[in-house]
């Protein structure tokens, strides 16, 4: 079974000036995966405070893609799980998903796309939402 969070991207030019995200940029990273196997959120489920529990629970990969959703661009982190999680442990991976993408993995990814596009790629990690993949 998977179970998937998103979070709207934002952009940023050179000056730290917010700026749209070119369609071009949408385009190219629409459905792109990050297949770095650092940047697997569910190894370092058991290191974390918040996410107590989820690697018992049967929680594996969380693989970060990029999808295109209304036109604009949204990081995600797609999960297996072994069995439907209860509303408590949707809502820790959720929060726990939203600190991988404001300062751990997903940021270092999106981090790593200024070299690529020449602007500044960020989640929005507090509009965080639960998605079907």
């Amino acid at each position: 079974m998977l179970i998937e969070f998103c979070a709207p991207m934002e952009a940023v030019d050179e000056n730290n000036k917010e700026i749209q995200i070119p369609d071009s940029v949408i385009e190219a990273l629409s459905g792109r995966e990050n297949e770095d196997p650092d940047c697997e959120l569910s190894q370092y489920l058991s290191d974390s405070h918040d996410a107590n529990g989820l690697k018992e629970a049967g929680v594996q990969d969380g693989v970060l893609h990029f999808k295109t959703k209304a036109g604009k661009l949204w990081i995600c982190a797609r999960y297996n799980v072994d069995s439907e999680l209860d509303e408590k442990q949707v809502r820790k991976l959720m929060e726990y998903t939203s600190g991988q993408f404001s300062d751990g993995a997903g940021a270092g990814w999106t981090q790593d796309l200024w070299y690529e596009f020449e602007i500044g790629l960020d989640p929005v990690w507090d509009q965080i939402e639960r998605q079907l993949p």
